[in-house]
């Protein structure tokens, strides 16, 4: 799971101890690490991609239908792309206090 990249920068600074598909452990001095692999997927369903911008189903179909995000579709599921779904975050206005 973790690029050669990572795997460079982690040799740099620490032993590996032991490796699994999904996990490191590693060695510092005496203290051992896990890491865990996680992935982010590419596509999210209706909750998902609610749960990822932070807002409520109702509230994506909402932003949905204004066109401000347009969905893939796959059989009879409507998915949305993560870099939409970061693109839209990123469109959004900044919080301006007063």
């Amino acid at each position: 799971m973790f690029t050669s990249k990572w795997l460079l920068i982690i040799r740099g600074m620490y032993e590996v101890w032991t490796q699994n598909a999904e996990a490191w452990t590693l060695r510092e001095g005496s203290s051992l690490v896990t890491i865990r692999a996680y992935y982010s997927p590419a596509l999210f369903d209706r909750e998902r991609a609610a749960d990822y911008l932070s807002v409520s189903p109702r509230k994506l179909d909402e932003i949905q239908a204004a066109g401000e995000l347009i969905p893939k579709k796959h059989g009879s599921k409507r998915l949305y792309l993560r870099k939409d779904l970061e693109e839209f975050a990123d469109r959004l206005p900044d919080w301006e206090s007063r």
